[in-house]
């Protein structure tokens, strides 16, 4: 099926019968998972580590700064040839840097200027991460799938979250800031392993530059896409490849 496009299932249990979209489904559940474990570990290590409500607000400062970079990683992420190279990468990236920050604390090493490049690391490499897994789902369903797919992946995203935070919280006193980083690195990793299996090559050839794509993008919005047969050529070469994935809203981004 990699590289084709997907058949419709008919239904819920069709969807479910889908291989790719429960490697999809799965790993995407694991890495938001750990995820929002460590949103909850981080700014309470950083409490631990200085006593000061300032620095977890800087921590906080540094995590949400580099989220705005996803104009970035849109443009970036849509020439991978494949989405599972990204997706492993970032998964194996977040782990290695959450085993970082538990090795240092654990060896006393860790200082809020450690703690704030990692924390501006792991971040950087979500965004890119939370990106492919936006544009994962319409690439792997067919269309009239699309509906159901996002909702089952609302609900999950959704449900994991709130599941993620709450098992953090509790976590947190029984084995402390420090060890909640391994779990998460753990969790990373396991959503690693299950999107292996999960090909999804490009369904296009990139024929400019990210800096060209940019550029033309905000020429877009100043002149305003939404006037009557107002559509560039190469607006309408893509549009194949990117209606999909406007079809999918946003996944729930820990807050």
């Amino acid at each position: 099926m990699d590289g084709k496009q997907p058949e419709a299932s008919g239904g819920y249990a069709g969807l479910l019968r889908n291989r790719r979209f429960v490697l999809a489904i799965v790993s995407s559940a694991l890495g938001d998972g750990g995820y929002s474990l460590y949103a909850i570990a981080v700014l309470w290590l950083s409490f631990q580590l200085t006593g000061s409500l300032a620095v977890s607000g800087l921590v906080l400062l540094v995590e949400f700064g580099m989220y705005s970079i996803t104009f970035i990683a849109g443009p970036t992420v849509d020439r991978a040839r494949n989405l599972r190279s990204v997706l492993a990468a970032g998964y194996g990236l977040q782990a290695l840097l959450a085993c970082a920050i538990g090795l240092a604390v654990d060896l006393g090493q860790l200082t809020v200027p450690v703690l704030l490049v990692l924390v501006g690391a792991i971040s950087l490499v979500w965004d890119f991460t939370w990106t492919a897994n936006n544009a994962l789902v319409p690439r792997i369903v067919a269309r009239d799938d699309l509906f159901r797919a996002n909702g089952l992946m609302g609900a999950v995203g959704g449900g994991n979250t709130i599941a993620g935070y709450a098992v953090g919280a509790a976590l947190l006193l029984v084995v402390g800031a420090g060890d909640a980083m391994f779990l998460y690195a753990a969790l990373q990793a396991a959503a690693l392993l299950v999107v292996l299996p999960l090909s999804v090559p490009a369904q296009r050839t990139a024929e400019t530059r990210v800096l060209a794509d940019f550029w033309e993008g905000w020429r877009e919005l100043g002149r305003g896409t939404g006037r009557p047969g107002h559509r560039s050529r190469r607006s309408i070469h893509r549009s194949p490849a990117r209606r999909p994935c406007e079809a999918r809203p946003a996944p729930n981004r820990p807050p």
